[in-house]
């Protein structure tokens, strides 16, 4: 009896191969199709979705909130000044008659125009006090109520700078061959008896000339010959370099205290009338 040979083929490995990568791919696909579910699902969860409706509670809390902005606010607050009694708003009442209308507006204007001529008035009257007081203010210095001066130009007039005795201590200068220094001390001493002793007004940008008016109606006729003599000699010495003669000098330093002294003063007085 013949035998009859069968051959079984076993199945290709390649095949298999195709089959498994196949079911890695649904597989993958699966788990990501889970994942973005889940994903999707929390979303949702954490922010709703917004109803659209117009009394809607998300719409409602969105108008507030532009609302309260002051930048987007439709209404704004100003506060402004209008004359009591005035209409709230500008327009006329065009239920009154038109000569009406166009008296109250012309009245609304004259009053305008007069509260700024008050204005101006006022100012120009305040203007002219402080003018009053600043006028007041160097008539008192002239008369010597001003403050009492520590330095007449860059000269130091105040009694505790000068020796006690100013004659005595300018002869010395003089004699020592220092005439500038001399009459110095001697011009320092005649201001400050001026100032301290006699009221004389004179302020710290006084001159030599203004010295010497200052003073002619406050002292005597022996203290005002005095200055008269020494300032001339001052100035020719300061101003024109010019030495003035040794025995006028030295008249000037043993009349210095007996010139100035406080008992030869006369004060001036105005006749009653």
């Amino acid at each position: 009896m013949p035998l009859r040979r069968e051959v079984l083929h076993a199945p290709a490995r390649g095949h298999g191969r195709r089959v498994a990568g196949l079911g890695c791919a649904c597989a993958a696909a699966g788990l990501v199709l889970l994942v973005a579910a889940s994903a999707a699902a929390q979303t949702a969860q954490e922010h709703p979705p917004i109803d659209g409706r117009a009394g809607a509670p998300g719409i409602v809390r969105a108008l507030d909130a532009v609302k309260a902005d002051p930048n987007l606010g439709t209404e704004r607050t100003i506060r402004t000044l209008r004359w009591k009694g005035a209409a709230v708003d500008d327009v006329p009442n065009p239920e009154l008659p038109a000569w009406l209308r166009a008296f109250n507006a012309l009245t609304a204007r004259f009053t305008r125009y007069l509260v700024w001529l008050g204005a101006i008035i006022g100012a120009l009257l305040l203007a002219g006090y402080i003018v009053r007081l600043a006028r007041e203010d160097d008539r008192d210095a002239e008369l010597g109520i001003a403050a009492t001066p520590s330095h007449v130009r860059d000269l130091d007039i105040r009694p505790e700078s000068l020796p006690r005795d100013v004659g005595a201590a300018a002869r010395a200068l003089w004699e020592q061959g220092e005439p500038r220094a001399a009459l110095a001390l001697l011009y320092r001493g005649t201001l400050s008896k001026l100032v301290h002793l006699h009221g004389v007004p004179i302020v710290e940008s006084s001159t030599e000339g203004d010295c010497l008016r200052l003073c002619e109606p406050r002292v005597g006729a022996e203290p005002h010959a005095y200055v008269a003599a020494l300032l001339p000699l001052w100035q020719r010495l300061v101003y024109g370099h010019q030495t003035p003669a040794g025995e006028q000098v030295l008249a000037l330093c043993d009349g210095f205290e007996r010139a100035l002294a406080r008992s030869t003063v006369s004060v001036a007085t105005e006749p009653t009338r």
